[in-house]
């Protein structure tokens, strides 16, 4: 893929400069110094994949990408009959465990169907891939859009009981565009990792 990428960007004449791992990037601005030094998974809850970074010695030792991600739980929302505004609201201000909401588009029942199934899938494939590293892992930070999912602490209890398992949200900070709108990242750790990167002034 890098390489049909590096392609595409010579024949545009555009000379990419150097490219770098986004799970190390969020690692370096979010795990704190001791847990990548004494072992650790970083699980970052995307919205099409989740990405398994595990750390021991202060180095990332495995990297894995599941094609899994907070999206499902949307789009079964949808199947539903509404739309993914609504359903997308509903994953984030309801939640799991979600109490009853008589204005709400969907049942309660439903909504905690839905969201025990996709993140059970999620969990599950977090827990197999770091259960099979051959270095014992037991501390497990979260990150991402969807570790922002309400209650989600009580599914670690549910899937994960014998791993420690912390969220820890990604910087927040805005840009403002040239026409003086502000621009909230969405990839804020991607973006502010990034940043972080820059050692030239390309305005120079």
């Amino acid at each position: 893929y890098l390489q049909q990428l590096n392609d595409s960007f010579r024949q545009a004449d555009i000379e990419i400069e150097d490219s770098f791992c986004a799970a190390r990037m969020d690692a370096d601005i979010i795990l704190p110094t001791d847990a990548r030094r004494n072992g650790c998974a970083l699980v970052n809850i995307g919205a099409e994949t989740t990405t398994i970074a595990i750390y021991n010695n202060d180095m990332m030792r495995n990297l894995v990408v599941l094609p899994l991600g907070s999206n499902n739980i949307t789009m079964d929302l949808c199947s539903a009959q509404i739309s993914i505004d609504e359903a997308e609201e509903i994953k984030i201000t309801r939640g799991y465990k979600s109490q009853g909401n008589d204005y709400a588009p969907i049942e309660t029942d439903t909504i905690n169907n839905i969201i025990n199934a996709r993140m059970n899938e999620i969990l599950q494939n977090v827990k197999y891939q770091i259960e099979n590293f051959k270095e014992k892992i037991n501390h497990l930070i979260f990150t991402g859009g969807g570790s922002k999912l309400k209650n989600l602490e009580l599914l670690f209890d549910e899937y994960l009981p014998n791993f420690k398992c912390e969220i820890i949200s990604e910087p927040q900070f805005s840009l403002v565009s040239s026409d003086n709108v502000n621009i909230y990242g969405i990839f804020s750790t991607a973006l502010y990792s990034l940043l972080k990167q820059g050692s030239v002034n390309c305005c120079e």
